[in-house]
């Protein structure tokens, strides 16, 4: 029943975001990216455990330049098809330019060489998410992959979901193993109120 609820907040809220207008989605981009530096102004913070669009997920390689030029340092996901689970990894980019390449699923991810960031490195670390859909109280719901589910295992940083207004629902169904996020940020400044 919950497995079922979630497949079709899924294939909704997927077709809703892949929608969205190109030029509008230009636009809404624009404003999460500024949202995204005003709340990262008043942060404390040495890196960011972040993400890169898969084409219809707000881009925020604005933002990653923007905090690369501040000094901060940047992990992103990378398939890592050589541990027997075939999970993601986290690895330190240094030049968004240089140091990705198409990866799994066709979205840009850490060139190879690059080593892979041990927990230690980023377990204190702002996570910046996506998703498909989330609720007024943080919930989230990703693609079913439980990708962020086991990056964030053993994590203690703040997370900060990334999305488009057009993303939230009433209520996001949730198990026990969903994290709940402790921020959300959109295009529309009034949704990114901050829960910490």
């Amino acid at each position: 029943m919950l497995k079922n609820k979630k497949l079709e907040l899924r294939r909704k809220f997927l077709k809703i975001r892949s929608e969205i207008d190109r030029k509008e989605k230009i636009l809404f981009d624009e404003k999460i990216n500024n949202n995204l530096k005003e709340f990262f102004k008043e942060k404390e913070f040495n890196a960011v455990n972040a993400f890169i669009s898969d084409g219809t997920e707000p881009n925020i390689i604005d933002t990653l330049n923007w905090l690369l030029n501040a000094g901060k340092r940047i992990y992103l996901p990378r398939f890592n098809k050589q541990e027997e689970s075939c999970q993601y990894e986290l690895v330190e980019v240094f030049n968004l330019n240089s140091d990705l390449q198409l990866g799994k699923y066709g979205i840009l991810e850490p060139k190879l060489h690059l080593k892979s960031a041990n927990i230690r490195d980023f377990k204190y670390n702002i996570w910046l998410i996506p998703g498909v859909v989330f609720d007024n109280k943080r919930n989230r719901l990703g693609r079913g992959k439980g990708i962020y589910d086991r990056l964030l295992k053993n994590t203690e940083g703040l997370t900060v979901g990334v999305f488009y207004k057009c993303q939230e629902t009433d209520c996001v169904p949730v198990e026990e193993h969903d994290y709940k996020l402790n921020k959300i940020i959109t295009e529309d400044i009034s949704s990114s109120t901050t829960f910490i």
